[in-house]
């Protein structure tokens, strides 16, 4: 796989498909080792292809995932499904989610209970 809108489709599948647990040590290091190219090249092709950032997007991807999981496993505190998905720390987690949706994790949880039954 050497076109590069072949492999930032590949990555763009591999992210959206993936388990949450895969999150847990996932990086551009990781990626560029999976498609058999450097890191430079495959942050510099992502670029070009998608115009986002890769980290940034892996970031959005995450965050994604976690307002998934905060609606679907409801029993899961914050801390976990920030592990779950590779967060470093909680309170990074949180200030990323909050960037992102406008709101914590927990008052989006809260939010959507009240929505969801």
């Amino acid at each position: 796989m050497s076109k590069p809108l072949e492999i930032c489709e590949a990555i763009v599948n591999l992210l959206i498909k993936s388990e949450p647990g895969f999150f847990k040590e996932l990086n551009i290091k990781v990626l560029a080792n999976k498609f058999e190219v450097s890191r430079s090249y495959l942050s510099r092709t992502f670029k070009i292809c998608m115009g986002e950032n890769l980290n940034e997007y892996i970031k959005r991807i995450r965050i994604l995932r976690s307002a998934l999981l905060l609606i679907e496993m409801r029993n899961l505190r914050v801390g976990e499904i920030a592990g779950e998905l590779g967060w470093d720390s909680t309170v990074s987690f949180i200030k990323a989610f909050k960037r992102f949706n406008g709101v914590t994790p927990g008052k989006f949880k809260k939010l959507c209970g009240k929505i969801v039954p």
